[in-house]
């Protein structure tokens, strides 16, 4: 399952990712950053996917969505 990584920033600023921390600590996500020096509002960066052959897909959709939710530019 795969969840997009948006700028969440109201103006263009270099992009800093941060929270990155949990995505790596969970053995089934993958962070795919598209290498783009500058975030801007709704910008796509990345993002995340969760494969787990054990979980349904709105299981997997919801936890790739929580794991999104902890990362931010700010």
């Amino acid at each position: 399952m795969t969840t997009n990584v948006l700028g969440d920033v109201e103006k263009p600023q270099p992009a800093d990712l941060s929270g990155v921390e949990a995505v790596f600590e969970e053995p089934s996500a993958s962070l795919h950053w598209y290498g783009k020096r500058e975030v801007r509002p709704l910008r796509k960066m990345g993002h995340v996917t969760l494969t787990d052959a054990d979980a349904d897909a709105a299981t997997l959709l919801e936890r790739a969505r929580n794991l999104r939710g902890g990362l931010t530019f700010r």
